[in-house]
């Protein structure tokens, strides 16, 4: 607790006072983000990698199959937390993810036995797919992987 007390008591904005980066509660229930799918594909290594699809919808809807080295063999449907899918959708509404490559792979280097990742982002109006072979794309990508997979950890399944 220590650091928290210290944090507080350096804090160029203390509690209650305006600052830009902080949001009222409102804001964070904000579905402006216009995100309808947020999706995962994870593929196989030589070793133990996690393979899975996953795709959650804004309103909660979570299908899922799992393929190997996941706790959870199969097609699944279940729920999300929906204040963690709008963390995400505002999250990756403030990364470069429209701008990004549709494919990102080591341009200098032959490396045959890495995981690699699809992220699927869709709104209303567009639809896009980055795959990423061996974390060789900007670590937006990496961060978008890694929170749809805590956001797949809260899953409520039927």
């Amino acid at each position: 607790m220590h650091l928290l007390t210290e944090l507080d008591q350096t804090s160029q904005y203390p509690r209650g006072h305006d600052c830009p980066a902080w949001r009222t509660w409102d804001e964070t229930q904000d579905d402006g983000h216009g995100i309808t799918q947020i999706g995962l594909e994870r593929s196989p290594c030589f070793g133990e990698c996690p393979v899975y699809t996953a795709v959650i919808h804004a309103s909660g809807r979570v299908e899922y199959e799992g393929i190997m080295n996941v706790p959870r063999l199969g097609a699944r449907v279940g729920r999300a937390n929906l204040h963690y899918f709008r963390q995400l959708a505002w999250f990756i509404t403030g990364t470069r993810f429209w701008d990004m490559e549709s494919h990102y792979d080591f341009r200098d280097a032959v490396v045959s036995d890495a995981p690699g990742t699809c992220v699927l982002v869709a709104t209303a109006n567009r639809r896009k797919i980055v795959s990423n072979y061996a974390d060789a794309g900007p670590p937006e990508l990496w961060a978008i992987a890694g929170l749809i997979d805590l956001v797949l950890g809260s899953v409520e399944w039927e």
